[in-house]
């Protein structure tokens, strides 16, 4: 499902996004995997939305 796509059924239904982030990689990763840390510096594998109903 495209981003486009799972918030527009939401706004479709009556939602309202309040909040919309892209968590991404922190220092501490960095210490862990390196490799990692990269990869989900550049491309989130989750977003956080915060919706009301209006």
């Amino acid at each position: 499902m495209t981003m486009q796509t799972f918030l527009g059924e939401l706004l479709d239904a009556g939602f309202a996004l309040e909040r919309f982030v892209e968590p991404r990689a922190t220092e501490a990763a960095r210490r862990v995997d390196e490799v990692r840390y990269r990869k989900t510096l550049h491309t989130p594998f989750f977003v956080a939305v915060r919706m009301r109903k209006s």
